[in-house]
């Protein structure tokens, strides 16, 4: 599996992340400087959350795989001991 799907999503989450950054500038409470300061942690907060999910999500998807490898080996093995006529 691709990351692509976090990517999206963490892009999503950054975005609604800068609303309220966007509506304090809008308003007047924040200057650019301070604003592009809040957009620069948020994007760094949500770059770190973003490898964080990848890299959990990849360590979930190998270990099934891992599993679903393994349970297909131990039938194939359980049929040609079947089909010898062993125990």
């Amino acid at each position: 599996m691709r990351p692509a799907p976090v990517r999206r999503i963490a892009a999503v989450c950054g975005l609604l992340a800068m609303v309220p950054v966007a509506i304090l500038l809008y308003t007047g409470v924040l200057t650019p400087v301070e604003a592009a300061v809040r957009a620069s942690a948020i994007l760094a907060v949500v770059m770190m959350l973003t490898r964080l999910a990848s890299w959990g999500l990849m360590q979930v998807l190998q270990a099934v795989e891992r599993h679903e490898a393994a349970r297909r080996a131990m039938r194939a093995a359980e049929n040609r001991v079947d089909e010898r006529g062993g125990a």
